[in-house]
């Protein structure tokens, strides 16, 4: 089965540009349709070809469990970490068809229901347009016009990365399966976006292949032969098919941009990159010395050097050579 995938890989650089084909993807469309129309659960969920762009670990059918368990998953590590709670203002970056939006939007346990607010932004215009059709009004869905190979390649070229989302707003910021798309331009653009909107002493995860953290079983997969920048890559083709970076380089850029705290945790596939807008200098000093919350302490995101090391005020962004 390895030989196989990476057979099928070689042959098939891209799924997501070939989910786009719709004479290939009707039939499996009809077909899943057909498998799901006894689910109501099954029946609510995006079309297939949608889930195969966003990825399913290759199962271009009979995904649904797939596609439904990932980001409850998610959720459970984000909310008992602290980083986020059911008022929160949430941004996902790359959200697809709703994918992780999903499980907010249904849950509705004794009166208890997500009252914050949700916005989803990504470059597929035709998975925006079909958020905004099965979310509701605490769900807002935006189409990015910034160029992609794969995802946007009617989107306007050298154009700058601008989340539609005012500073200093946000309770939380992810992006699941983003950085793995994206070059080493364009990266450092959606962290320091991201920094910009996140509010003081907010979290943001976000999703990465690692090189250092590539096991056997991973490389198998995943070997990014080729080198552009800082940048390793799958295909020379799709240069956005699948990106990779070295854990030295992310940790810089971050640190660069300002974030505090800045982690890097290993993964069953992608790592998770980890990172905290530090609260101002002046803010810190008219709140007083704060104690961790009881998250902080039961996680292990704050080390104890880190919590003993008071934060700096963001630095301003620094020019890295990606050549």
């Amino acid at each position: 089965m390895r030989n196989l995938d990476t057979i099928l890989r070689r042959l098939v650089p891209s799924v997501a540009a070939l989910s786009h084909c719709r004479w290939l993807m009707a039939p499996l469309d009809w077909i899943d349709r057909l498998l799901s129309s006894p689910f109501r659960e099954a029946r609510r969920l995006p079309p297939n070809r949608f889930r195969i762009r966003v990825g399913v670990g290759n199962r271009v059918l009979f995904n649904q469990f797939h596609h439904l368990l990932l980001p409850i998953n998610f959720w459970f590590h984000v909310f008992s970490r602290g980083y986020a709670s059911f008022d929160s203002q949430i941004l996902d970056i790359g959200c697809g068809c709703g994918r992780f939006a999903m499980p907010l939007r249904d849950y509705d346990l004794y009166d208890s229901r997500f009252t914050g607010r949700y916005t989803g932004l990504d470059l597929d215009r035709e998975m925006i347009d079909w958020c905004r059709r099965h979310f509701d009004q605490r769900f807002d869905f935006v189409c990015l016009n910034h160029y992609s190979r794969v995802y946007n390649p009617t989107g306007e070229r050298g154009a700058p990365v601008i989340f539609p989302v005012e500073d200093d707003s946000q309770d939380f910021v992810f992006a699941i399966s983003l950085l793995t798309h994206l070059l080493p331009s364009d990266l450092e653009q959606y962290l320091r976006e991201t920094w910009r909107v996140l509010k003081p002493g907010a979290v943001m995860t976000m999703s990465v292949f690692c090189i250092d953290f590539l096991d056997e079983r991973l490389r198998q997969r995943w070997s990014f032969p080729y080198r552009q920048g800082a940048a390793y890559l799958q295909s020379q083709r799709y240069p956005e098919a699948a990106v990779a970076y070295e854990k030295r380089y992310l940790l810089d850029v971050c640190s660069s941009i300002g974030y505090g705290g800045v982690q890097l945790r290993p993964g069953p596939g992608q790592a998770l990159l980890v990172a905290k807008k530090p609260v101002s200098a002046r803010a810190a000093f008219l709140a007083g010395p704060a104690e961790p919350t009881q998250s902080e302490i039961d996680s292990d995101f704050w080390s104890e050097e880190q919590r003993a090391t008071p934060l700096r005020s963001p630095a301003a962004p620094a020019a890295l050579d990606t050549d």
